[in-house]
């Protein structure tokens, strides 16, 4: 099976569950992201082991990705899934550096579950263009590095102003929420098609529907996305109570001891 053929697979193991949303799926039903959501302690000590294997993700990232570009690049197999016009661009480097920081993350969650490593640190990656060494015959790591790196590409400019000079927060809030949920998570929270589906539970009139959605502006998205990783709608609800309720025009008065 060749990278191209396992892509489903992969990425099933990675967001699985990711939608519909869900802020407390049972574990059996999500991906690694939701694993590291849901189930992974936020808090505690890597250890020796763990911060060793961690500062090796990025050159194994970097190892594979190159691999990826080889396979593109010089090989007529079709298991190449994606590629990079240059390596040494803003965008790739950008991709490299949230597909690391992905794996970084769900290596820990990986870790503190009592599960396997993602990356095995032995692991040999082959580059050569023979075809019994081509990566399309390489499943496992590889194929989960190069599928975050394909939803890293695919999410680029959903979440960059600017996809081709993406500034260092960006990067890292885009890195948070894809490993959190996923792509399509991130896309549909993006595109508003999330909200369209809160906002029709929520028993408002269509004015105030196109209030909510003019407020909720790309900038308030992603700030609920990133402060909020667990449950972003559950912070939206609470603003909502509190427009609802402290800052009506009576709850102001009365704090101000105005009439009304």
């Amino acid at each position: 099976m060749s990278l191209v053929d396992n892509r489903e697979m992969a990425r099933e193991a990675l967001f699985f569950g990711e939608l519909p949303y869900q802020p407390m799926p049972e574990e059996a039903d999500i991906g690694i992201a939701g694993l590291l959501r849901v189930y992974t302690p936020k808090r505690g000590r890597n250890g020796g082991d763990l911060n060793d294997a961690l500062s090796r993700v990025p050159d194994q990232v970097i190892k594979i990705l190159v691999a990826q570009q080889v396979v593109a690049t010089q090989c007529d197999n079709g298991d190449a899934v994606f590629s990079f016009i240059d390596m040494d661009t803003p965008t790739a480097r950008a991709v490299i550096g949230v597909t690391a920081y992905c794996m970084q993350a769900w290596e820990k969650a990986m870790h503190r579950s009592d599960g396997p490593s993602l990356l095995n640190p032995t692991q040999d990656i082959k580059t050569k263009t023979d075809i019994n060494e081509r990566l399309g015959h390489l499943l496992g790591a590889q194929s989960l590095v190069i599928e975050t790196a394909t939803a890293a590409a695919e999410t680029l400019s959903v979440w960059c102003k600017n996809p081709n000079k993406p500034s260092d927060n960006e990067l890292k809030n885009l890195s948070k929420v894809l490993s959190n949920w996923g792509p399509r998570f991130l896309t549909e929270w993006m595109n508003g098609s999330i909200l369209d589906g809160w906002l029709k539970v929520q028993k408002l009139d269509e004015e105030e529907i196109a209030h909510w959605r003019e407020i909720f502006t790309d900038s308030l998205k992603k700030h609920f996305a990133v402060k909020n990783i667990n449950d972003p709608f559950n912070a939206l609800s609470r603003v909502k109570e509190h427009l609802e309720t402290t800052l009506r025009d009576e709850s102001i008065a009365e704090r101000l001891g105005w009439s009304v």
